[in-house]
């Protein structure tokens, strides 16, 4: 948001899911054990479809929503891995972050 206006991109990106195999999902999916706690970094960043031009004179503030679920992570190409976790009793976490952020320039 610039001035409290939706802010549009400079540029815009194209960006979609890929295709990942096992292995990768493997590596990307956060997998917990019953009341473990973990502190993991989340790039705030990922969705972003453009590049934007700042400037120094505006106020600037990121709403960030990003919600986490079994369809997210069946259309991320991960579908028969999580299905196998599933079926071993694991459950997929459903949960949502909603944030807005100052941006200085």
């Amino acid at each position: 948001m610039e001035n409290g206006n939706l802010l549009q991109p400079y540029v815009y990106i194209k960006r979609g899911y890929s295709t990942r195999n096992d292995k990768l999902c493997c590596d990307i999916l956060i997998i917990l054990k019953p009341f473990q706690t973990l502190e993991y970094p989340i790039d705030l960043n990922a969705n972003k479809n453009g590049i934007y031009k700042y400037s120094q004179l505006n106020k600037y503030e990121e709403i960030i929503k990003s919600d986490h679920n079994r369809n997210n992570v069946l259309n991320s190409g991960c579908g028969d891995y999580v299905k196998e976790l599933e079926s071993l009793g694991y459950k997929i976490l459903e949960e949502s972050i909603v944030a807005k952020i100052s941006i200085k320039p």
